[in-house]
């Protein structure tokens, strides 16, 4: 017998439990029996409740057996639930058997099978039955015992399930952006989701339709974020987790002043690196595409918003020949000569005569724009190489300094400029009437001083870049 069984009205309760008796004028010495019992029934009760029961049988077909070994599910009262803990998901349409009785559905509401996976192993449910419908009801269900939630690796563009996805751990893990498309919010549920992006690309949120997220059409979490997502029946809510990242773009250069370079950066030391260990910084600082080369005088080559600038270093590759005139892996120098957005000529030093190209050609050409230094085959890269040098911004086009490419290097110098005594006309050097001399004729020069360059007060600093 069960506490289910019990009655609201004290008068009715004499013998509804057969190990209880509290009938009027019973034996004293039952007294005590009645009273233990009820105190084990009870205990039965908090135990059924508590969640220490675990599921059995199928993912189709569950079974629980109870402390309180429940009656006839045709006299099991409105509401009487019992707790759970899920050895499996649940597949599709389940029924639940309690304590041998008949199997009923697990429903969401009385009249709706929940989806398959909706109930994840580990989790504690709570089951209560519906005795108008004959079903069992999942009223609530919990994320999972101890908070832990089924984690679930996304690797290509996934659209969220209503309940089924409920209460899972989706986590995204792609080298390049990727999207998580959400239900409908008219058939979403509360479907409370915790979604996390644990990728290089960015994972965006996109709600269906014009449907928005926390106001917005859509949410990203970059590499690292976390957000709880949920819908509250008429719009997507999420409670958004950022890890703290530094957003200084890739190729940025700063002094420091330790000689260590911090996480995240590296010394501007003019070392060579892999592409794939700072694939940032790489295509920060190197601009590369195929290439088509015009043969002829004032060669052009084709290169789609190649963004150059008149003295910026070019070199070549192909998996063919190049035509004559150029030659693959020597460093050229873009042209001020018919540069436009997408095409430029090239000549062998900066601010040279444009190159002329004549025979055939074959194969596929790449031009690469790698100002501080490239392998041929764009494998690796070097940084920088500043150590011990003041830097002066790139002229650009402005006119000051005029024929540079950035990376260039540029010997100290001073402005040229002169040193001159006058003299009166006709004065001369010779001997005065004391014992001293006079100057006559031309300008004097002085003797030489200083040391080995020209420069400025100064402090020293390590010169480092963003990854």
């Amino acid at each position: 017998m069960s506490v289910a069984q019990w009655s609201q009205t004290a008068a009715t309760n004499a013998n509804v439990d057969p190990a209880i008796n509290w009938a009027e004028g019973q034996s004293p010495r039952t007294v005590n029996d009645s009273a233990r019992a009820m105190m084990a029934a009870v205990a039965k009760w908090r135990d059924d409740h508590g969640g220490s029961l675990t599921t059995a049988g199928t993912a189709a077909a569950f079974t629980i057996t109870t402390n309180q070994s429940i009656g006839a599910l045709a006299s099991t009262p409105d509401g009487f639930f019992v707790v759970a803990t899920m050895h499996t998901r649940s597949g599709a349409a389940p029924t639940l058997s309690v304590d041998g009785r008949t199997a009923a559905a697990i429903t969401l509401d009385g009249a709706t099978a929940i989806p398959a996976g909706y109930l994840p192993a580990g989790t504690v449910v709570a089951f209560a039955w519906d005795a108008t419908a004959s079903v069992w009801v999942v009223p609530g269900r919990a994320f999972g015992f101890l908070g832990f939630l089924p984690e679930e690796i996304k690797t290509a563009d996934y659209t969220v399930v209503a309940y089924t996805d409920a209460g899972k751990a989706l986590v995204a893990n792609k080298a390049t952006a990727i999207t998580f498309s959400l239900p409908a919010v008219a058939s979403a549920g509360n479907c409370p989701v915790l979604v996390r992006n644990i990728g290089v690309g960015a994972l965006t949120l996109d709600p269906s339709g014009s449907e928005t997220i926390e106001g917005a059409t859509t949410l990203v979490l970059l590499t690292g974020d976390a957000a709880l997502i949920w819908c509250n029946g008429s719009t997507w809510r999420a409670f958004k987790s950022l890890v703290p990242r530094d957003f200084t773009p890739s190729g940025i250069m700063a002094p420091h002043g330790s000689h260590r370079a911090p996480s995240g950066w590296l010394k501007c030391d003019g070392t060579s690196y892999l592409a794939a260990t700072y694939p940032n910084l790489f295509a920060a600082i190197v601009a590369y595409s195929t290439a088509t080369i015009t043969i002829g005088t004032n060669a052009a080559v084709t290169w789609a918003s190649h963004g150059l600038v008149a003295g910026d270093p070019v070199k070549f590759t192909t998996t063919g020949a190049l035509p004559t005139g150029l030659t693959a892996g020597t460093t050229y120098y873009v042209s001020a000569t018919n540069l436009t957005t997408n095409t430029f000529c090239v000549s062998a030093t900066s601010g040279g005569a444009t190159i002329t190209t004549s025979g055939t050609q074959s194969g596929t050409h790449t031009a690469i724009n790698a100002p501080w230094g490239c392998t041929n085959d764009l494998l690796s890269f070097n940084v920088p190489e500043v150590r011990g040098e003041f830097l002066r911004g790139l002229d650009d086009g402005r006119g000051i300094d005029t024929n540079r490419s950035m990376g260039s290097w540029q010997d100290s110098d001073n402005k040229a400029h002169t040193h001159s005594v006058p003299l009166g006309a006709g004065a001369s050097i010779g001997g005065g009437g004391g014992g001293g001399t006079y100057l006559s004729g031309g300008p004097v020069t002085s003797g030489s001083s200083g040391g080995t360059e020209a420069r400025p007060r100064n402090v020293a600093v390590l010169w480092i870049i963003k990854t």
